[in-house]
């Protein structure tokens, strides 16, 4: 869908479901040589206190690992 300065938003389907959701994928190297850390921990934590009709779900597969 869209490219940003060190990650990427995809279409993605769920297989059981088949409902379409948008998927953030953030390549950590990059994250860590342009000093990002603090700025993705910050998006984490706002999405996943916020609750808005267009934002169905939020999950961080890999949260341990930033």
């Amino acid at each position: 869908m869209t490219i940003g300065s060190f990650g990427r938003v995809m279409l993605a389907r769920n297989r059981r479901s088949g409902e379409f959701f948008a998927m953030k994928r953030l390549k950590k190297s990059d994250i860590i040589k342009l000093r990002q850390v603090d700025h993705v921990i910050s998006e984490n934590t706002i999405l996943a206190d916020i609750e808005h009709p267009f934002l169905v779900s939020y999950n961080l597969l890999d949260r341990f690992y930033v």
